[in-house]
C-alpha cells in the first residue's frame, strides 16, 4: 500500500484549500486538518505527520494567498503582463493577466480579440467587477482599451512566433473542422474555434481533443522520449523534460496547460523510472505540487477533470479490459473502450455538477475519434517544425492529418446531431444521478449485460419524444441578432418603453453592475418581457431553446 501513502495527504490539501476558498478564514481547515492526522495516527504514525504537515502547509499558502486577494484593490487602470492568449467565449474574448505581487491571474474581458502576445507587459483601462463564483481570485477585469508597453522576452516571442507561422500553414492548407482543430490539438491554439464549434465537441465528449490535455502532451513527451530511446534514462527524461519546457513555452502556461502538462506526464514518469512506484503515487504528487504551486487550481473545473479522468484511468482500466475482454473484441479495441469508459464514468458526477447534463454519445465518441488522435499530435508537430523552414516542405504532413481531423469534427457533428446526444438532469441532483448512471454501467459490465447496456445506449440517443431526458438544445449566440445595451437599468427602461428593437434576438449588457454590489444581491434579467434572452458581457453562459441560462463554469 505504499503507492497509495500521498493520496490521504493529497486529498485533504484539496478539500482544505477548498475550504479556506469559500470560508476566507483559516480556522475550520485547520480543525480537519488535526482531526485527520489524529485519524491517521491511529493507522500509521508516519503517514500522519506527512498529512498533517502537508494540510498546514496548504492552509498557511492558501491563506495569505486569499488575504492578499482580499486586500488588494484592483483600479481601472493596472499595469499587468499577458499570461495566456485569448479564448473566445460566448460574449467576447478573456485572457488572464499577471500582476506583480498579487497571487492569482486576473480575467480580463473584452468584446474583440485582443491580439497581445504572452509576456507582453500591458497597461489596461477599464472597470473591474466583482465577481461571485466560487474562486480564489473575486475580481474580472472589463477591459475598454489595452496599450502594450512592453516586449515579451526573446522566449515568448519565438513562441508566438512559432504559433502564429503554423496558424498560418494550416489556414492556407486546410478548411473547415480541421483549420479549427489542428492548431488546437498541436499547439492549444483556439482562437479559429467558434461557439458552435465548442458545443458540438462539448456535447459528445471530445473537449478534451479541442485544446491542450494530458494526452497531447503524453504524446509530445514520448515522441521525444523514443528519439533517444537508446540512451540512458538520465538522458530520455532530460529530453523529456526539454520538450515539455519548449511545448509550454508555445501553448502558453495559464492553468488550463499546467494541469495538462502535469497530468500528462503522470505516465511518462512512470514509464522513465524504473522503480516500482505506481502511476497513483505520482499522479497524488502532481495533485500536491500543483495545488501548492497555484491554490485557485483547486476550485477549477478542468482540474478536477483531468485529475479524476487520469486516476480514472489508472484505477479502473486493469478490471474494465479484462471485463470488456470477455466479449472476444481485438484487444486493441477492448483497451480503447476501458480507457474511454474510465474517464467518462468517473467525470460524469463532475460534468453533471457543471452543466446539469451527461453525455451518452461521450464513450462512442472517442472510441470513432481515438485512431485520429496520435497522427495528428505527431505529425503536426512535424509540421509546425516545417512551417518555420522554407520550402513548403509542412504541406506533406498536413496533407496526411487534415482528414484525419476532418474525421474527428466529422464525429463530433454526426453525434451531437443525435437527438439523445446529452441527457438533462434535475439541476439540484445532477451529480447523485450521474453517479447512479456510472454505477448502474458498471454492474452490467460487471455482469456480463453488454447487450443490455448498448441497447440503452441506443434507447437514450433516439428518444426525441423524451424531453426529460434530451432537454433543451443549446443555442449558438453568434447566430443571433444581438442588441447591445450599456447597463442593466437602460434594459429595463427600454423594455418597459418598448425601445427594443422588434429584430433583436439577444440582448447583451455590456456593463455589469458597478464592485460591491454583488449579483447574488442584485439579480440581472435573463429574458425581456418579449422573450428575448439576455447576457451579461463577461459572464460566460450557454443558452438552452426553452429559454434557460447555465453558466460555462457551472457556478448557475
Amino acid at each position: 500500500m505504499t503507492e497509495l501513502r500521498l493520496i490521504p495527504p493529497a486529498a485533504l490539501l484539496w478539500v482544505v484549500t477548498l475550504i479556506i476558498i469559500g470560508t476566507r478564514t483559516p480556522w475550520w481547515a485547520l480543525a480537519l486538518v488535526f482531526a485527520v492526522g489524529v485519524g491517521v495516527a491511529f493507522w500509521d504514525v508516519g503517514l500522519a505527520l506527512t498529512t498533517t504537515v502537508i494540510g498546514v502547509l496548504g492552509v498557511v499558502v492558501t491563506s495569505i494567498r486569499a488575504m492578499i486577494v482580499d486586500t488588494t484593490t484592483i483600479y481601472p487602470m493596472v499595469t499587468a503582463t499577458a499570461a495566456s492568449y485569448a479564448h473566445r467565449t460566448n460574449t467576447g474574448w478573456i485572457q488572464q493577466f499577471r500582476i506583480d505581487d498579487y497571487p492569482v491571474t486576473l480575467p480580463v474581458i473584452t468584446l474583440q480579440r485582443p491580439d497581445i502576445p504572452i509576456g507582453t507587459l500591458v497597461e489596461l483601462h477599464g472597470k473591474p467587477i466583482d465577481t461571485t463564483s466560487f474562486s480564489l481570485g473575486n475580481t474580472l477585469f472589463l477591459a475598454t482599451t489595452a496599450h502594450p508597453i512592453g516586449h515579451p522576452d526573446l522566449l515568448h516571442q519565438w513562441g508566438t512566433w512559432v504559433r502564429e507561422t503554423f496558424a498560418h500553414a494550416v489556414a492556407a492548407h486546410t478548411t473547415g473542422d480541421a483549420a479549427a482543430l489542428i492548431p488546437a490539438m498541436v499547439l492549444g491554439d483556439t482562437t479559429g474555434q467558434t461557439p458552435e464549434f465548442t458545443q458540438r465537441f462539448v456535447a459528445t465528449g471530445l473537449t478534451h481533443l479541442s485544446a491542450v490535455s494530458g494526452s497531447n502532451v503524453a504524446l509530445v513527451t514520448t515522441a521525444a522520449v523514443l528519439l533517444v530511446a537508446h540512451r540512458s534514462p538520465r538522458t530520455r527524461a532530460t529530453v523529456a523534460a526539454l520538450a515539455l519546457l519548449g511545448y509550454v513555452v508555445i501553448v502558453g502556461s495559464d492553468a488550463s496547460v499546467l494541469r495538462a502538462a502535469a497530468t500528462g506526464i503522470v505516465g511518462l514518469i512512470v514509464m522513465l523510472s524504473a522503480t516500482t512506484k505506481a502511476p497513483s503515487h505520482t499522479l497524488a504528487l502532481v495533485v500536491i505540487g500543483l495545488i501548492l504551486y497555484d491554490s485557485s487550481l483547486a476550485a477549477h473545473y478542468g482540474f478536477a477533470l483531468s485529475v479524476a479522468a487520469t486516476g480514472g484511468i489508472i484505477a479502473a482500466v486493469p478490471s474494465l479490459h479484462t471485463l470488456i475482454g470477455r466479449t472476444g473484441l481485438p484487444d486493441i479495441i477492448v483497451r480503447a473502450l476501458a480507457v474511454a469508459l474510465a474517464a467518462h464514468l468517473v467525470t460524469m458526477p463532475i460534468v453533471a455538477l457543471m452543466s446539469n447534463r451527461i453525455s451518452v454519445i461521450a464513450v462512442a465518441a472517442n472510441l470513432l475519434a481515438a485512431p485520429a488522435v496520435a497522427p495528428i499530435t505527431i505529425l503536426g508537430l512535424v509540421a509546425a517544425i516545417l512551417s518555420l523552414l522554407p520550402g513548403g516542405l509542412e504541406t506533406i504532413p498536413l496533407a496526411i492529418i487534415g482528414p484525419l481531423a476532418h474525421w474527428i469534427g466529422l464525429v463530433a457533428t454526426g453525434g451531437a446531431a443525435l437527438p439523445g446526444a446529452t441527457i438533462a438532469l434535475p439541476a439540484a441532483l445532477a451529480p447523485a444521478w450521474a453517479v447512479l448512471a456510472a454505477a448502474w454501467t458498471i454492474w452490467l459490465i460487471y455482469r456480463q449485460h453488454f447487450r443490455i447496456l448498448v441497447g440503452v445506449v441506443l434507447i437514450l440517443l433516439f428518444a426525441p419524444g423524451i424531453p426529460m431526458l434530451t432537454g433543451a438544445r443549446r443555442i449558438d449566440p453568434h447566430t443571433l441578432i444581438t442588441y447591445t445595451v450599456p447597463t442593466k437599468d437602460h434594459l429595463i427602461t427600454l423594455d418597459k418603453t418598448g425601445g427594443i428593437p422588434p429584430d433583436a434576438q439577444l440582448i447583451l449588457i455590456e456593463r455589469p453592475p458597478p464592485s460591491g454590489r454583488r449579483q447574488a444581491h442584485r439579480p440581472r434579467p435573463t429574458v425581456t418581457r418579449a422573450g428575448v434572452p439576455v447576457v451579461v458581457m463577461g459572464v460566460d453562459v450557454d443558452l438552452y431553446e426553452d429559454g434557460t441560462q447555465h453558466a460555462a463554469d457551472g457556478s448557475f
